[in-house]
């Protein structure tokens, strides 16, 4: 099944179509999103780029807050508390 991806001139979206399934894709992190594919076209993970790396160790520890404090109230938040350990 082939992909087409075409840029919109509003900033930040893109849409991504096949021959039955058309997205709309929006982010505000669209242009660091290429930016990092453009440096170096095998990255394996997004979070190996320099700005990824720099956001989230920026703000690991209001993240670790918000696990901790979910946890404790025994709110699931697992998009925010699930890690891949290597």
């Amino acid at each position: 099944m082939a992909w087409w991806l075409y840029h919109s001139k509003v900033k930040g979206v893109i849409f991504l179509s096949n021959e039955s399934i058309n997205f709309l894709l929006y982010s505000v992190f669209l242009g660091n999103i290429k930016s990092a594919y453009d440096k170096k076209e095998s990255l394996e993970n997004l979070l190996l780029d320099e700005f990824f790396t720099d956001a989230i160790n920026k703000c690991q520890v209001g993240w670790r807050k918000v696990v901790a404090t979910a946890t404790v109230y025994g709110i699931p938040i697992p998009c925010l508390s699930t890690g891949k350990i290597s």
